[in-house]
C-alpha cells in the first residue's frame, strides 16, 4: 500500500511539473497575439464616444458630419477608430479652402478674370441697341472633400447679348442646380455669387457659392451619414460662348 501511495505522488509530481512548465509557453502565445487578451488598442468603445470622435475631426476640415441611424448591434473599438482618424487626414489633406469665403475651390481659376472695372447686376443700365435674351450654362463637378461622393453642378448664367458686336449688355441672373451624373448625392444650395461682366463687356466671370450634402451607409459600422461642405465655384463665359 506504501508503494502505491509513493506512485501516487511521483504521478502528481509529474502534472505538476508539465503544468508549469506549459504556462509560460500558453502565456508567450497570448502575447504573440495582442486581440487574444484585449489590449487598450483593441478595447471596446461606445457609439457616443466614437461618433464624437470623428464629427469633432471631420470639423477640423470644415466638414459637417452627422449620422442619422446606425447598427445598435455593432462593436465599436478603439482600433477602428484609430483606423478611422488616419483615413480621414490622408482624404481631405491637400484641399483647396479658401478661409475669405468659407469655401472648398473646386475649379482652377481660368486665365481671364473680372477686372476692377466690373458691373454689378444692379448697376447696368441697357444701351439702346437690339438685343437677344441667351441663357449659357457651364457644367462642373462639384466633389465632397470627404471623399464619398460628388456632383455634376450646372450654373446657368441668363444676360441679354449684342449679338452683332459681340458684347454683354446685361447680366440677369445666376442659378445653379444638380444635373447630370453624381454619387452618393443629396442635395445642393447655392448660398450666392459674385459673378460681374468685365468693364469692355466680352466677359462674364465670377465665383458661385453652394453646399452640398453627400449622404452615405458605411458598410462596415452600418452608419448612415451625411458629409455637408461648402463650395466656390469659378466660372467664366464670352458673348460666344455656348448657349440656348
Amino acid at each position: 500500500m506504501l508503494r502505491n501511495m509513493k506512485k501516487l505522488v511521483s504521478l502528481a509530481l509529474v502534472f505538476a511539473l508539465s503544468a508549469s512548465f506549459c504556462m509560460p509557453t500558453l502565456a508567450a502565445e497570448q502575447i504573440k497575439d495582442p486581440e487574444s487578451i484585449g489590449t487598450e488598442k483593441n478595447s471596446v468603445i461606445s457609439f457616443k464616444d466614437y461618433y464624437k470622435a470623428i464629427k469633432a475631426e471631420y470639423a477640423k476640415y470644415h466638414i459637417k458630419y452627422e449620422c442619422t441611424s446606425y447598427d445598435k448591434n455593432f462593436v465599436f473599438t478603439k482600433k477602428l477608430l484609430d483606423q478611422t482618424l488616419e483615413d480621414i487626414e490622408k482624404n481631405v489633406s491637400g484641399l483647396n479652402y479658401d478661409a475669405t469665403s468659407h469655401a472648398f475651390i473646386d475649379n482652377v481659376k481660368l486665365p481671364q478674370t473680372t477686372d476692377e472695372k466690373s458691373v454689378n447686376i444692379e448697376s447696368i443700365i441697357k444701351p439702346d441697341v437690339a438685343s437677344e435674351n441667351l441663357n449659357y450654362p457651364t457644367d462642373w463637378t462639384v466633389k465632397s472633400p470627404s471623399n464619398m461622393g460628388s456632383a455634376n453642378i450646372r450654373i446657368t448664367i441668363n444676360a441679354d447679348v449684342d449679338i452683332e458686336r459681340g458684347r454683354f449688355i446685361s447680366m440677369n441672373s445666376c442659378t445653379s442646380r444638380q444635373y447630370g451624373p453624381a454619387l452618393n448625392f443629396k442635395s445642393w444650395q447655392q448660398t450666392g455669387s459674385d459673378v460681374k461682366i468685365n468693364s469692355d463687356r466680352t466677359w462674364i466671370s465670377g465665383y458661385v457659392y453652394g453646399t452640398l450634402v453627400i449622404e452615405y451607409t458605411e458598410p462596415n459600422t452600418g452608419m448612415k451619414v451625411t458629409y455637408t461642405s461648402d463650395h466656390g465655384v469659378y466660372l467664366g463665359i464670352t458673348p460666344e460662348a455656348e448657349s440656348y
